[in-house]
């Protein structure tokens, strides 16, 4: 809100509307108008929107099975079937992708992209979406995270962390406004259900490929950057 990247959109928009104001009744001419601004929006979403790297992700969980025995490839595209998928760049250049299963929005999957687009994360969460407003402030569900290096985990999970926040109270929140108070609880509140499992694991599917997540991560990133 209030950046200048904001303030450009805004600025783009209402030139649009201008021109488009100025065709009065001309269907012709409106039409015209319409298309070449859906054409500009178009190539402004190419410039900034990386596309799911699907057949990395069928590579990196290729022997892997969620604990339930089915493959976990499986899963995650069941989480990805709504399009677009849902989209949060960070300042640091990671990019956070969403989606859920049609008609069964509490299936979902998330994907961290590197700034080159490659994955670094993946997360199943299920149960998860609007659990605290459903429950009556407590948390249901489960996530379960697969990086792809170990060693990532300790910068990954506080971001997977803020988006699972949002997740939980169900996106497009005003933490500075009308939500505060319920932010406010859920950021204090204990975590929920995570598992971290090691991608790069040489025995997939061991417990030796599970690693230990931290109690009380941090909020890396405003819960106001998710929206759906």
């Amino acid at each position: 809100m209030g950046s200048v990247a904001q303030q450009r959109v805004i600025a783009e928009q209402k030139a649009f509307l201008d021109r488009r104001d100025r065709c009065g009744k001309n269907i012709v001419c409106i039409g015209d108008v319409e298309q070449a601004r859906n054409e500009e929006l178009m190539a402004q979403r190419r410039k900034v929107e990386q596309p799911f790297p699907v057949e990395e992700m069928q590579r990196l969980t290729r022997a892997w099975k969620t604990p339930e025995g089915r493959p976990l490839y499986q899963r995650l595209l069941a989480g990805l079937a709504i399009y677009p998928l849902r989209q949060a760049t960070l300042d640091n250049g990671y990019q956070l992708q969403w989606g859920f299963q049609p008609h069964q929005a509490t299936v979902q999957t998330l994907g961290v992209l590197d700034p080159q687009g490659k994955i670094a994360a993946l997360v199943t969460a299920d149960d998860v979406y609007r659990a605290w407003r459903s429950e009556g402030g407590t948390y249901s569900g489960r996530l379960r995270i697969y990086v792809r290096s170990a060693g990532e985990l300790g910068k990954l999970l506080p971001v997977i962390y803020s988006w699972t926040l949002a997740d939980l109270l169900g996106f497009n929140l005003d933490c500075k406004g009308k939500d505060a108070e319920l932010c406010s609880q859920a950021k204090q509140a204990s975590r929920p259900p995570m598992e971290a499992y090691d991608l790069g694991c040489k025995h997939p599917n061991r417990p030796s490929c599970r690693l230990p997540v931290i109690e009380h991560p941090p909020v890396a990133v405003p819960l106001e950057r998710f929206s759906q």
